[in-house]
């Protein structure tokens, strides 16, 4: 088979044209090969940690969720120390192990003591009878 030059130069073209473009094609494959592994590694992450979550609501379904304005509206219409300590209790004996901490704070803070009322004076047959806290004091009242 006898080729011309001009032929020749054609082949020789059309073979550096196939190069050129195999070349760039194998350096694109290797580009996106490159990209799917790191979308890969990312899906990865992301179903772990969208497992992570999927477990933490699991867990949450068997808590109970408070509103820490709401209690501190309830503590404060409780008149007693003992149901003010019954509550107090309860809520520590529920808080989960794992923040147990975080949530104690929280509920110290909203658990404050409630104010005891204000001691009135009582008057029995013209006598006045303070009691505050560990101290009574008496007096008669002059007779009118």
């Amino acid at each position: 088979m006898d080729l011309t030059i001009d032929e020749f130069q054609r082949l020789s073209d059309d073979k550096s044209l196939q190069s050129m473009r195999i070349a760039d094609l194998e350096r694109r494959l290797a580009e996106k090969t490159k990209e799917n592994a790191l979308l890969k590694d990312r899906v990865k992450c992301l179903e772990m940690a969208n497992t992570a979550e999927k477990i933490k609501n699991i867990i949450l379904r068997n808590c109970i969720t408070l509103s820490v304005e709401k209690v501190r509206l309830f503590v404060k219409h409780l008149n007693g120390i003992d149901r003010f300590a019954f509550l107090k209790t309860f809520l520590e004996f529920v808080l989960p192990n794992e923040y147990y901490q975080e949530q104690l704070l929280l509920v110290n803070e909203v658990m404050t003591m409630p104010e005891p009322p204000q001691a009135q004076p009582t008057t029995i047959d013209n006598r006045t009878i303070n009691l505050t806290g560990d101290h009574a004091t008496y007096e008669e009242n002059p007779k009118e």
